[in-house]
């Protein structure tokens, strides 16, 4: 296996995919399974190689943004 390179703004998007996974799925969902084990191994990379406030500045900023859909139904 080889290493490969990830932006921190993918690395957010996968984080947020992931979150989305739990939440839509029940726990016995294999694609939830999944998806607490890849946030797992995602956190472990993102804490040891020192990317945490990047991570938690995309996500906050994709949490933020203005969507239509929020203004449609005002």
């Amino acid at each position: 296996m080889g290493a490969m390179r990830i932006s921190d703004y993918y690395l957010s998007e996968v984080l947020l995919l992931c979150e989305w996974v739990i939440k839509n799925t029940e726990t016995s969902n294999r694609q939830n399974i999944r998806a607490k084990s890849l946030i797992k191994r995602v956190k472990r990379f993102v804490n040891t190689a020192g990317h945490l406030n990047e991570i938690n500045g995309h996500i906050k900023e994709d949490r933020n943004r203005a969507t239509l859909d929020k203004f449609l139904w005002v």
